[in-house]
């Protein structure tokens, strides 16, 4: 097993390292992860369960696990692995709920359910690529990192957020925890505390690196008058 450090660019990776790193991925246990992730359906505002499974996974990978309580029933879940305390921290940020509920019953492809499927090689399910697989592939790399020996110089934090999905309070129909997403798990993330020298999100972006997201407004117009073409 290697037992060398993570470090800077004065004394970078080496290639039998990162060999030493590639060589304890388990795809077998990635694959049951995915798998179980995708079976625990959690649209927004019913992330519990989800956050249970994670918090037990991060806890069996040996960091610190800590859950901060966004509102009854919704917690963001944060899995510290500490350094040496000579380098920057690192956050692996990732949202918990789906873009849709699995209930709805227009949706009716393999990838709308929260039910895994493995066809041809693939892992279909309901938020597999937005985002449970990024959870997945940050809690196995922690563990690929630790099989390999490595020692880090800062913090390593995962944190599995509420809410990300774009649903927000309108009028009198549209209320209720299921529709507080557009990142209220992160907002209370950074608001309380948890503020990492760097960030990364593994949303799905075709395998390109992004450095920022734009912000959106959602707006409805109502206007009164006769009905033309």
């Amino acid at each position: 097993m290697a037992t060398s450090s993570v470090r800077g660019k004065s004394d970078p990776l080496n290639e039998d390292l990162t060999k030493a790193i590639l060589g304890q991925i388990r795809e077998d246990e990635l694959i049951a992860m995915c798998s179980d992730v995708v079976n625990i359906p959690s649209p927004t505002g019913e992330e519990l369960e989800m956050g249970r499974y994670l918090r037990t996974a991060l806890e069996a990978a040996g960091l610190t696990v800590t859950c901060q309580e966004v509102e009854p029933g919704r917690a963001n879940v944060l899995g510290l692995w500490e350094g040496a305390g000579n380098g920057k921290s690192l956050m692996f940020n990732g949202h918990m709920d789906t873009s849709n509920t699995g209930r709805e019953e227009f949706l009716t492809g393999i990838g709308y359910k929260p039910k895994a499927i493995i066809k041809n090689g693939f892992i279909y399910g309901l938020g597999i690529y937005n985002m449970k697989g990024a959870l997945v592939c940050y809690t196995q790399a922690i563990k690929a990192l630790q099989r390999a020996g490595v020692k880090l110089e800062g913090d390593l934090l995962v944190a599995a957020v509420v809410g990300e999905i774009e649903k927000t309070q309108w009028s009198d129909e549209f209320v209720g925890k299921e529709f507080r997403g557009y990142g209220v798990g992160t907002h209370h993330l950074v608001s309380h505390g948890v503020l990492p020298d760097m960030c990364i999100l593994g949303e799905p972006t075709d395998l390109q690196l992004v450095l920022g997201h734009y912000g959106t407004v959602w707006v409805r117009l109502s206007v009164h008058g006769h009905y033309v073409h």
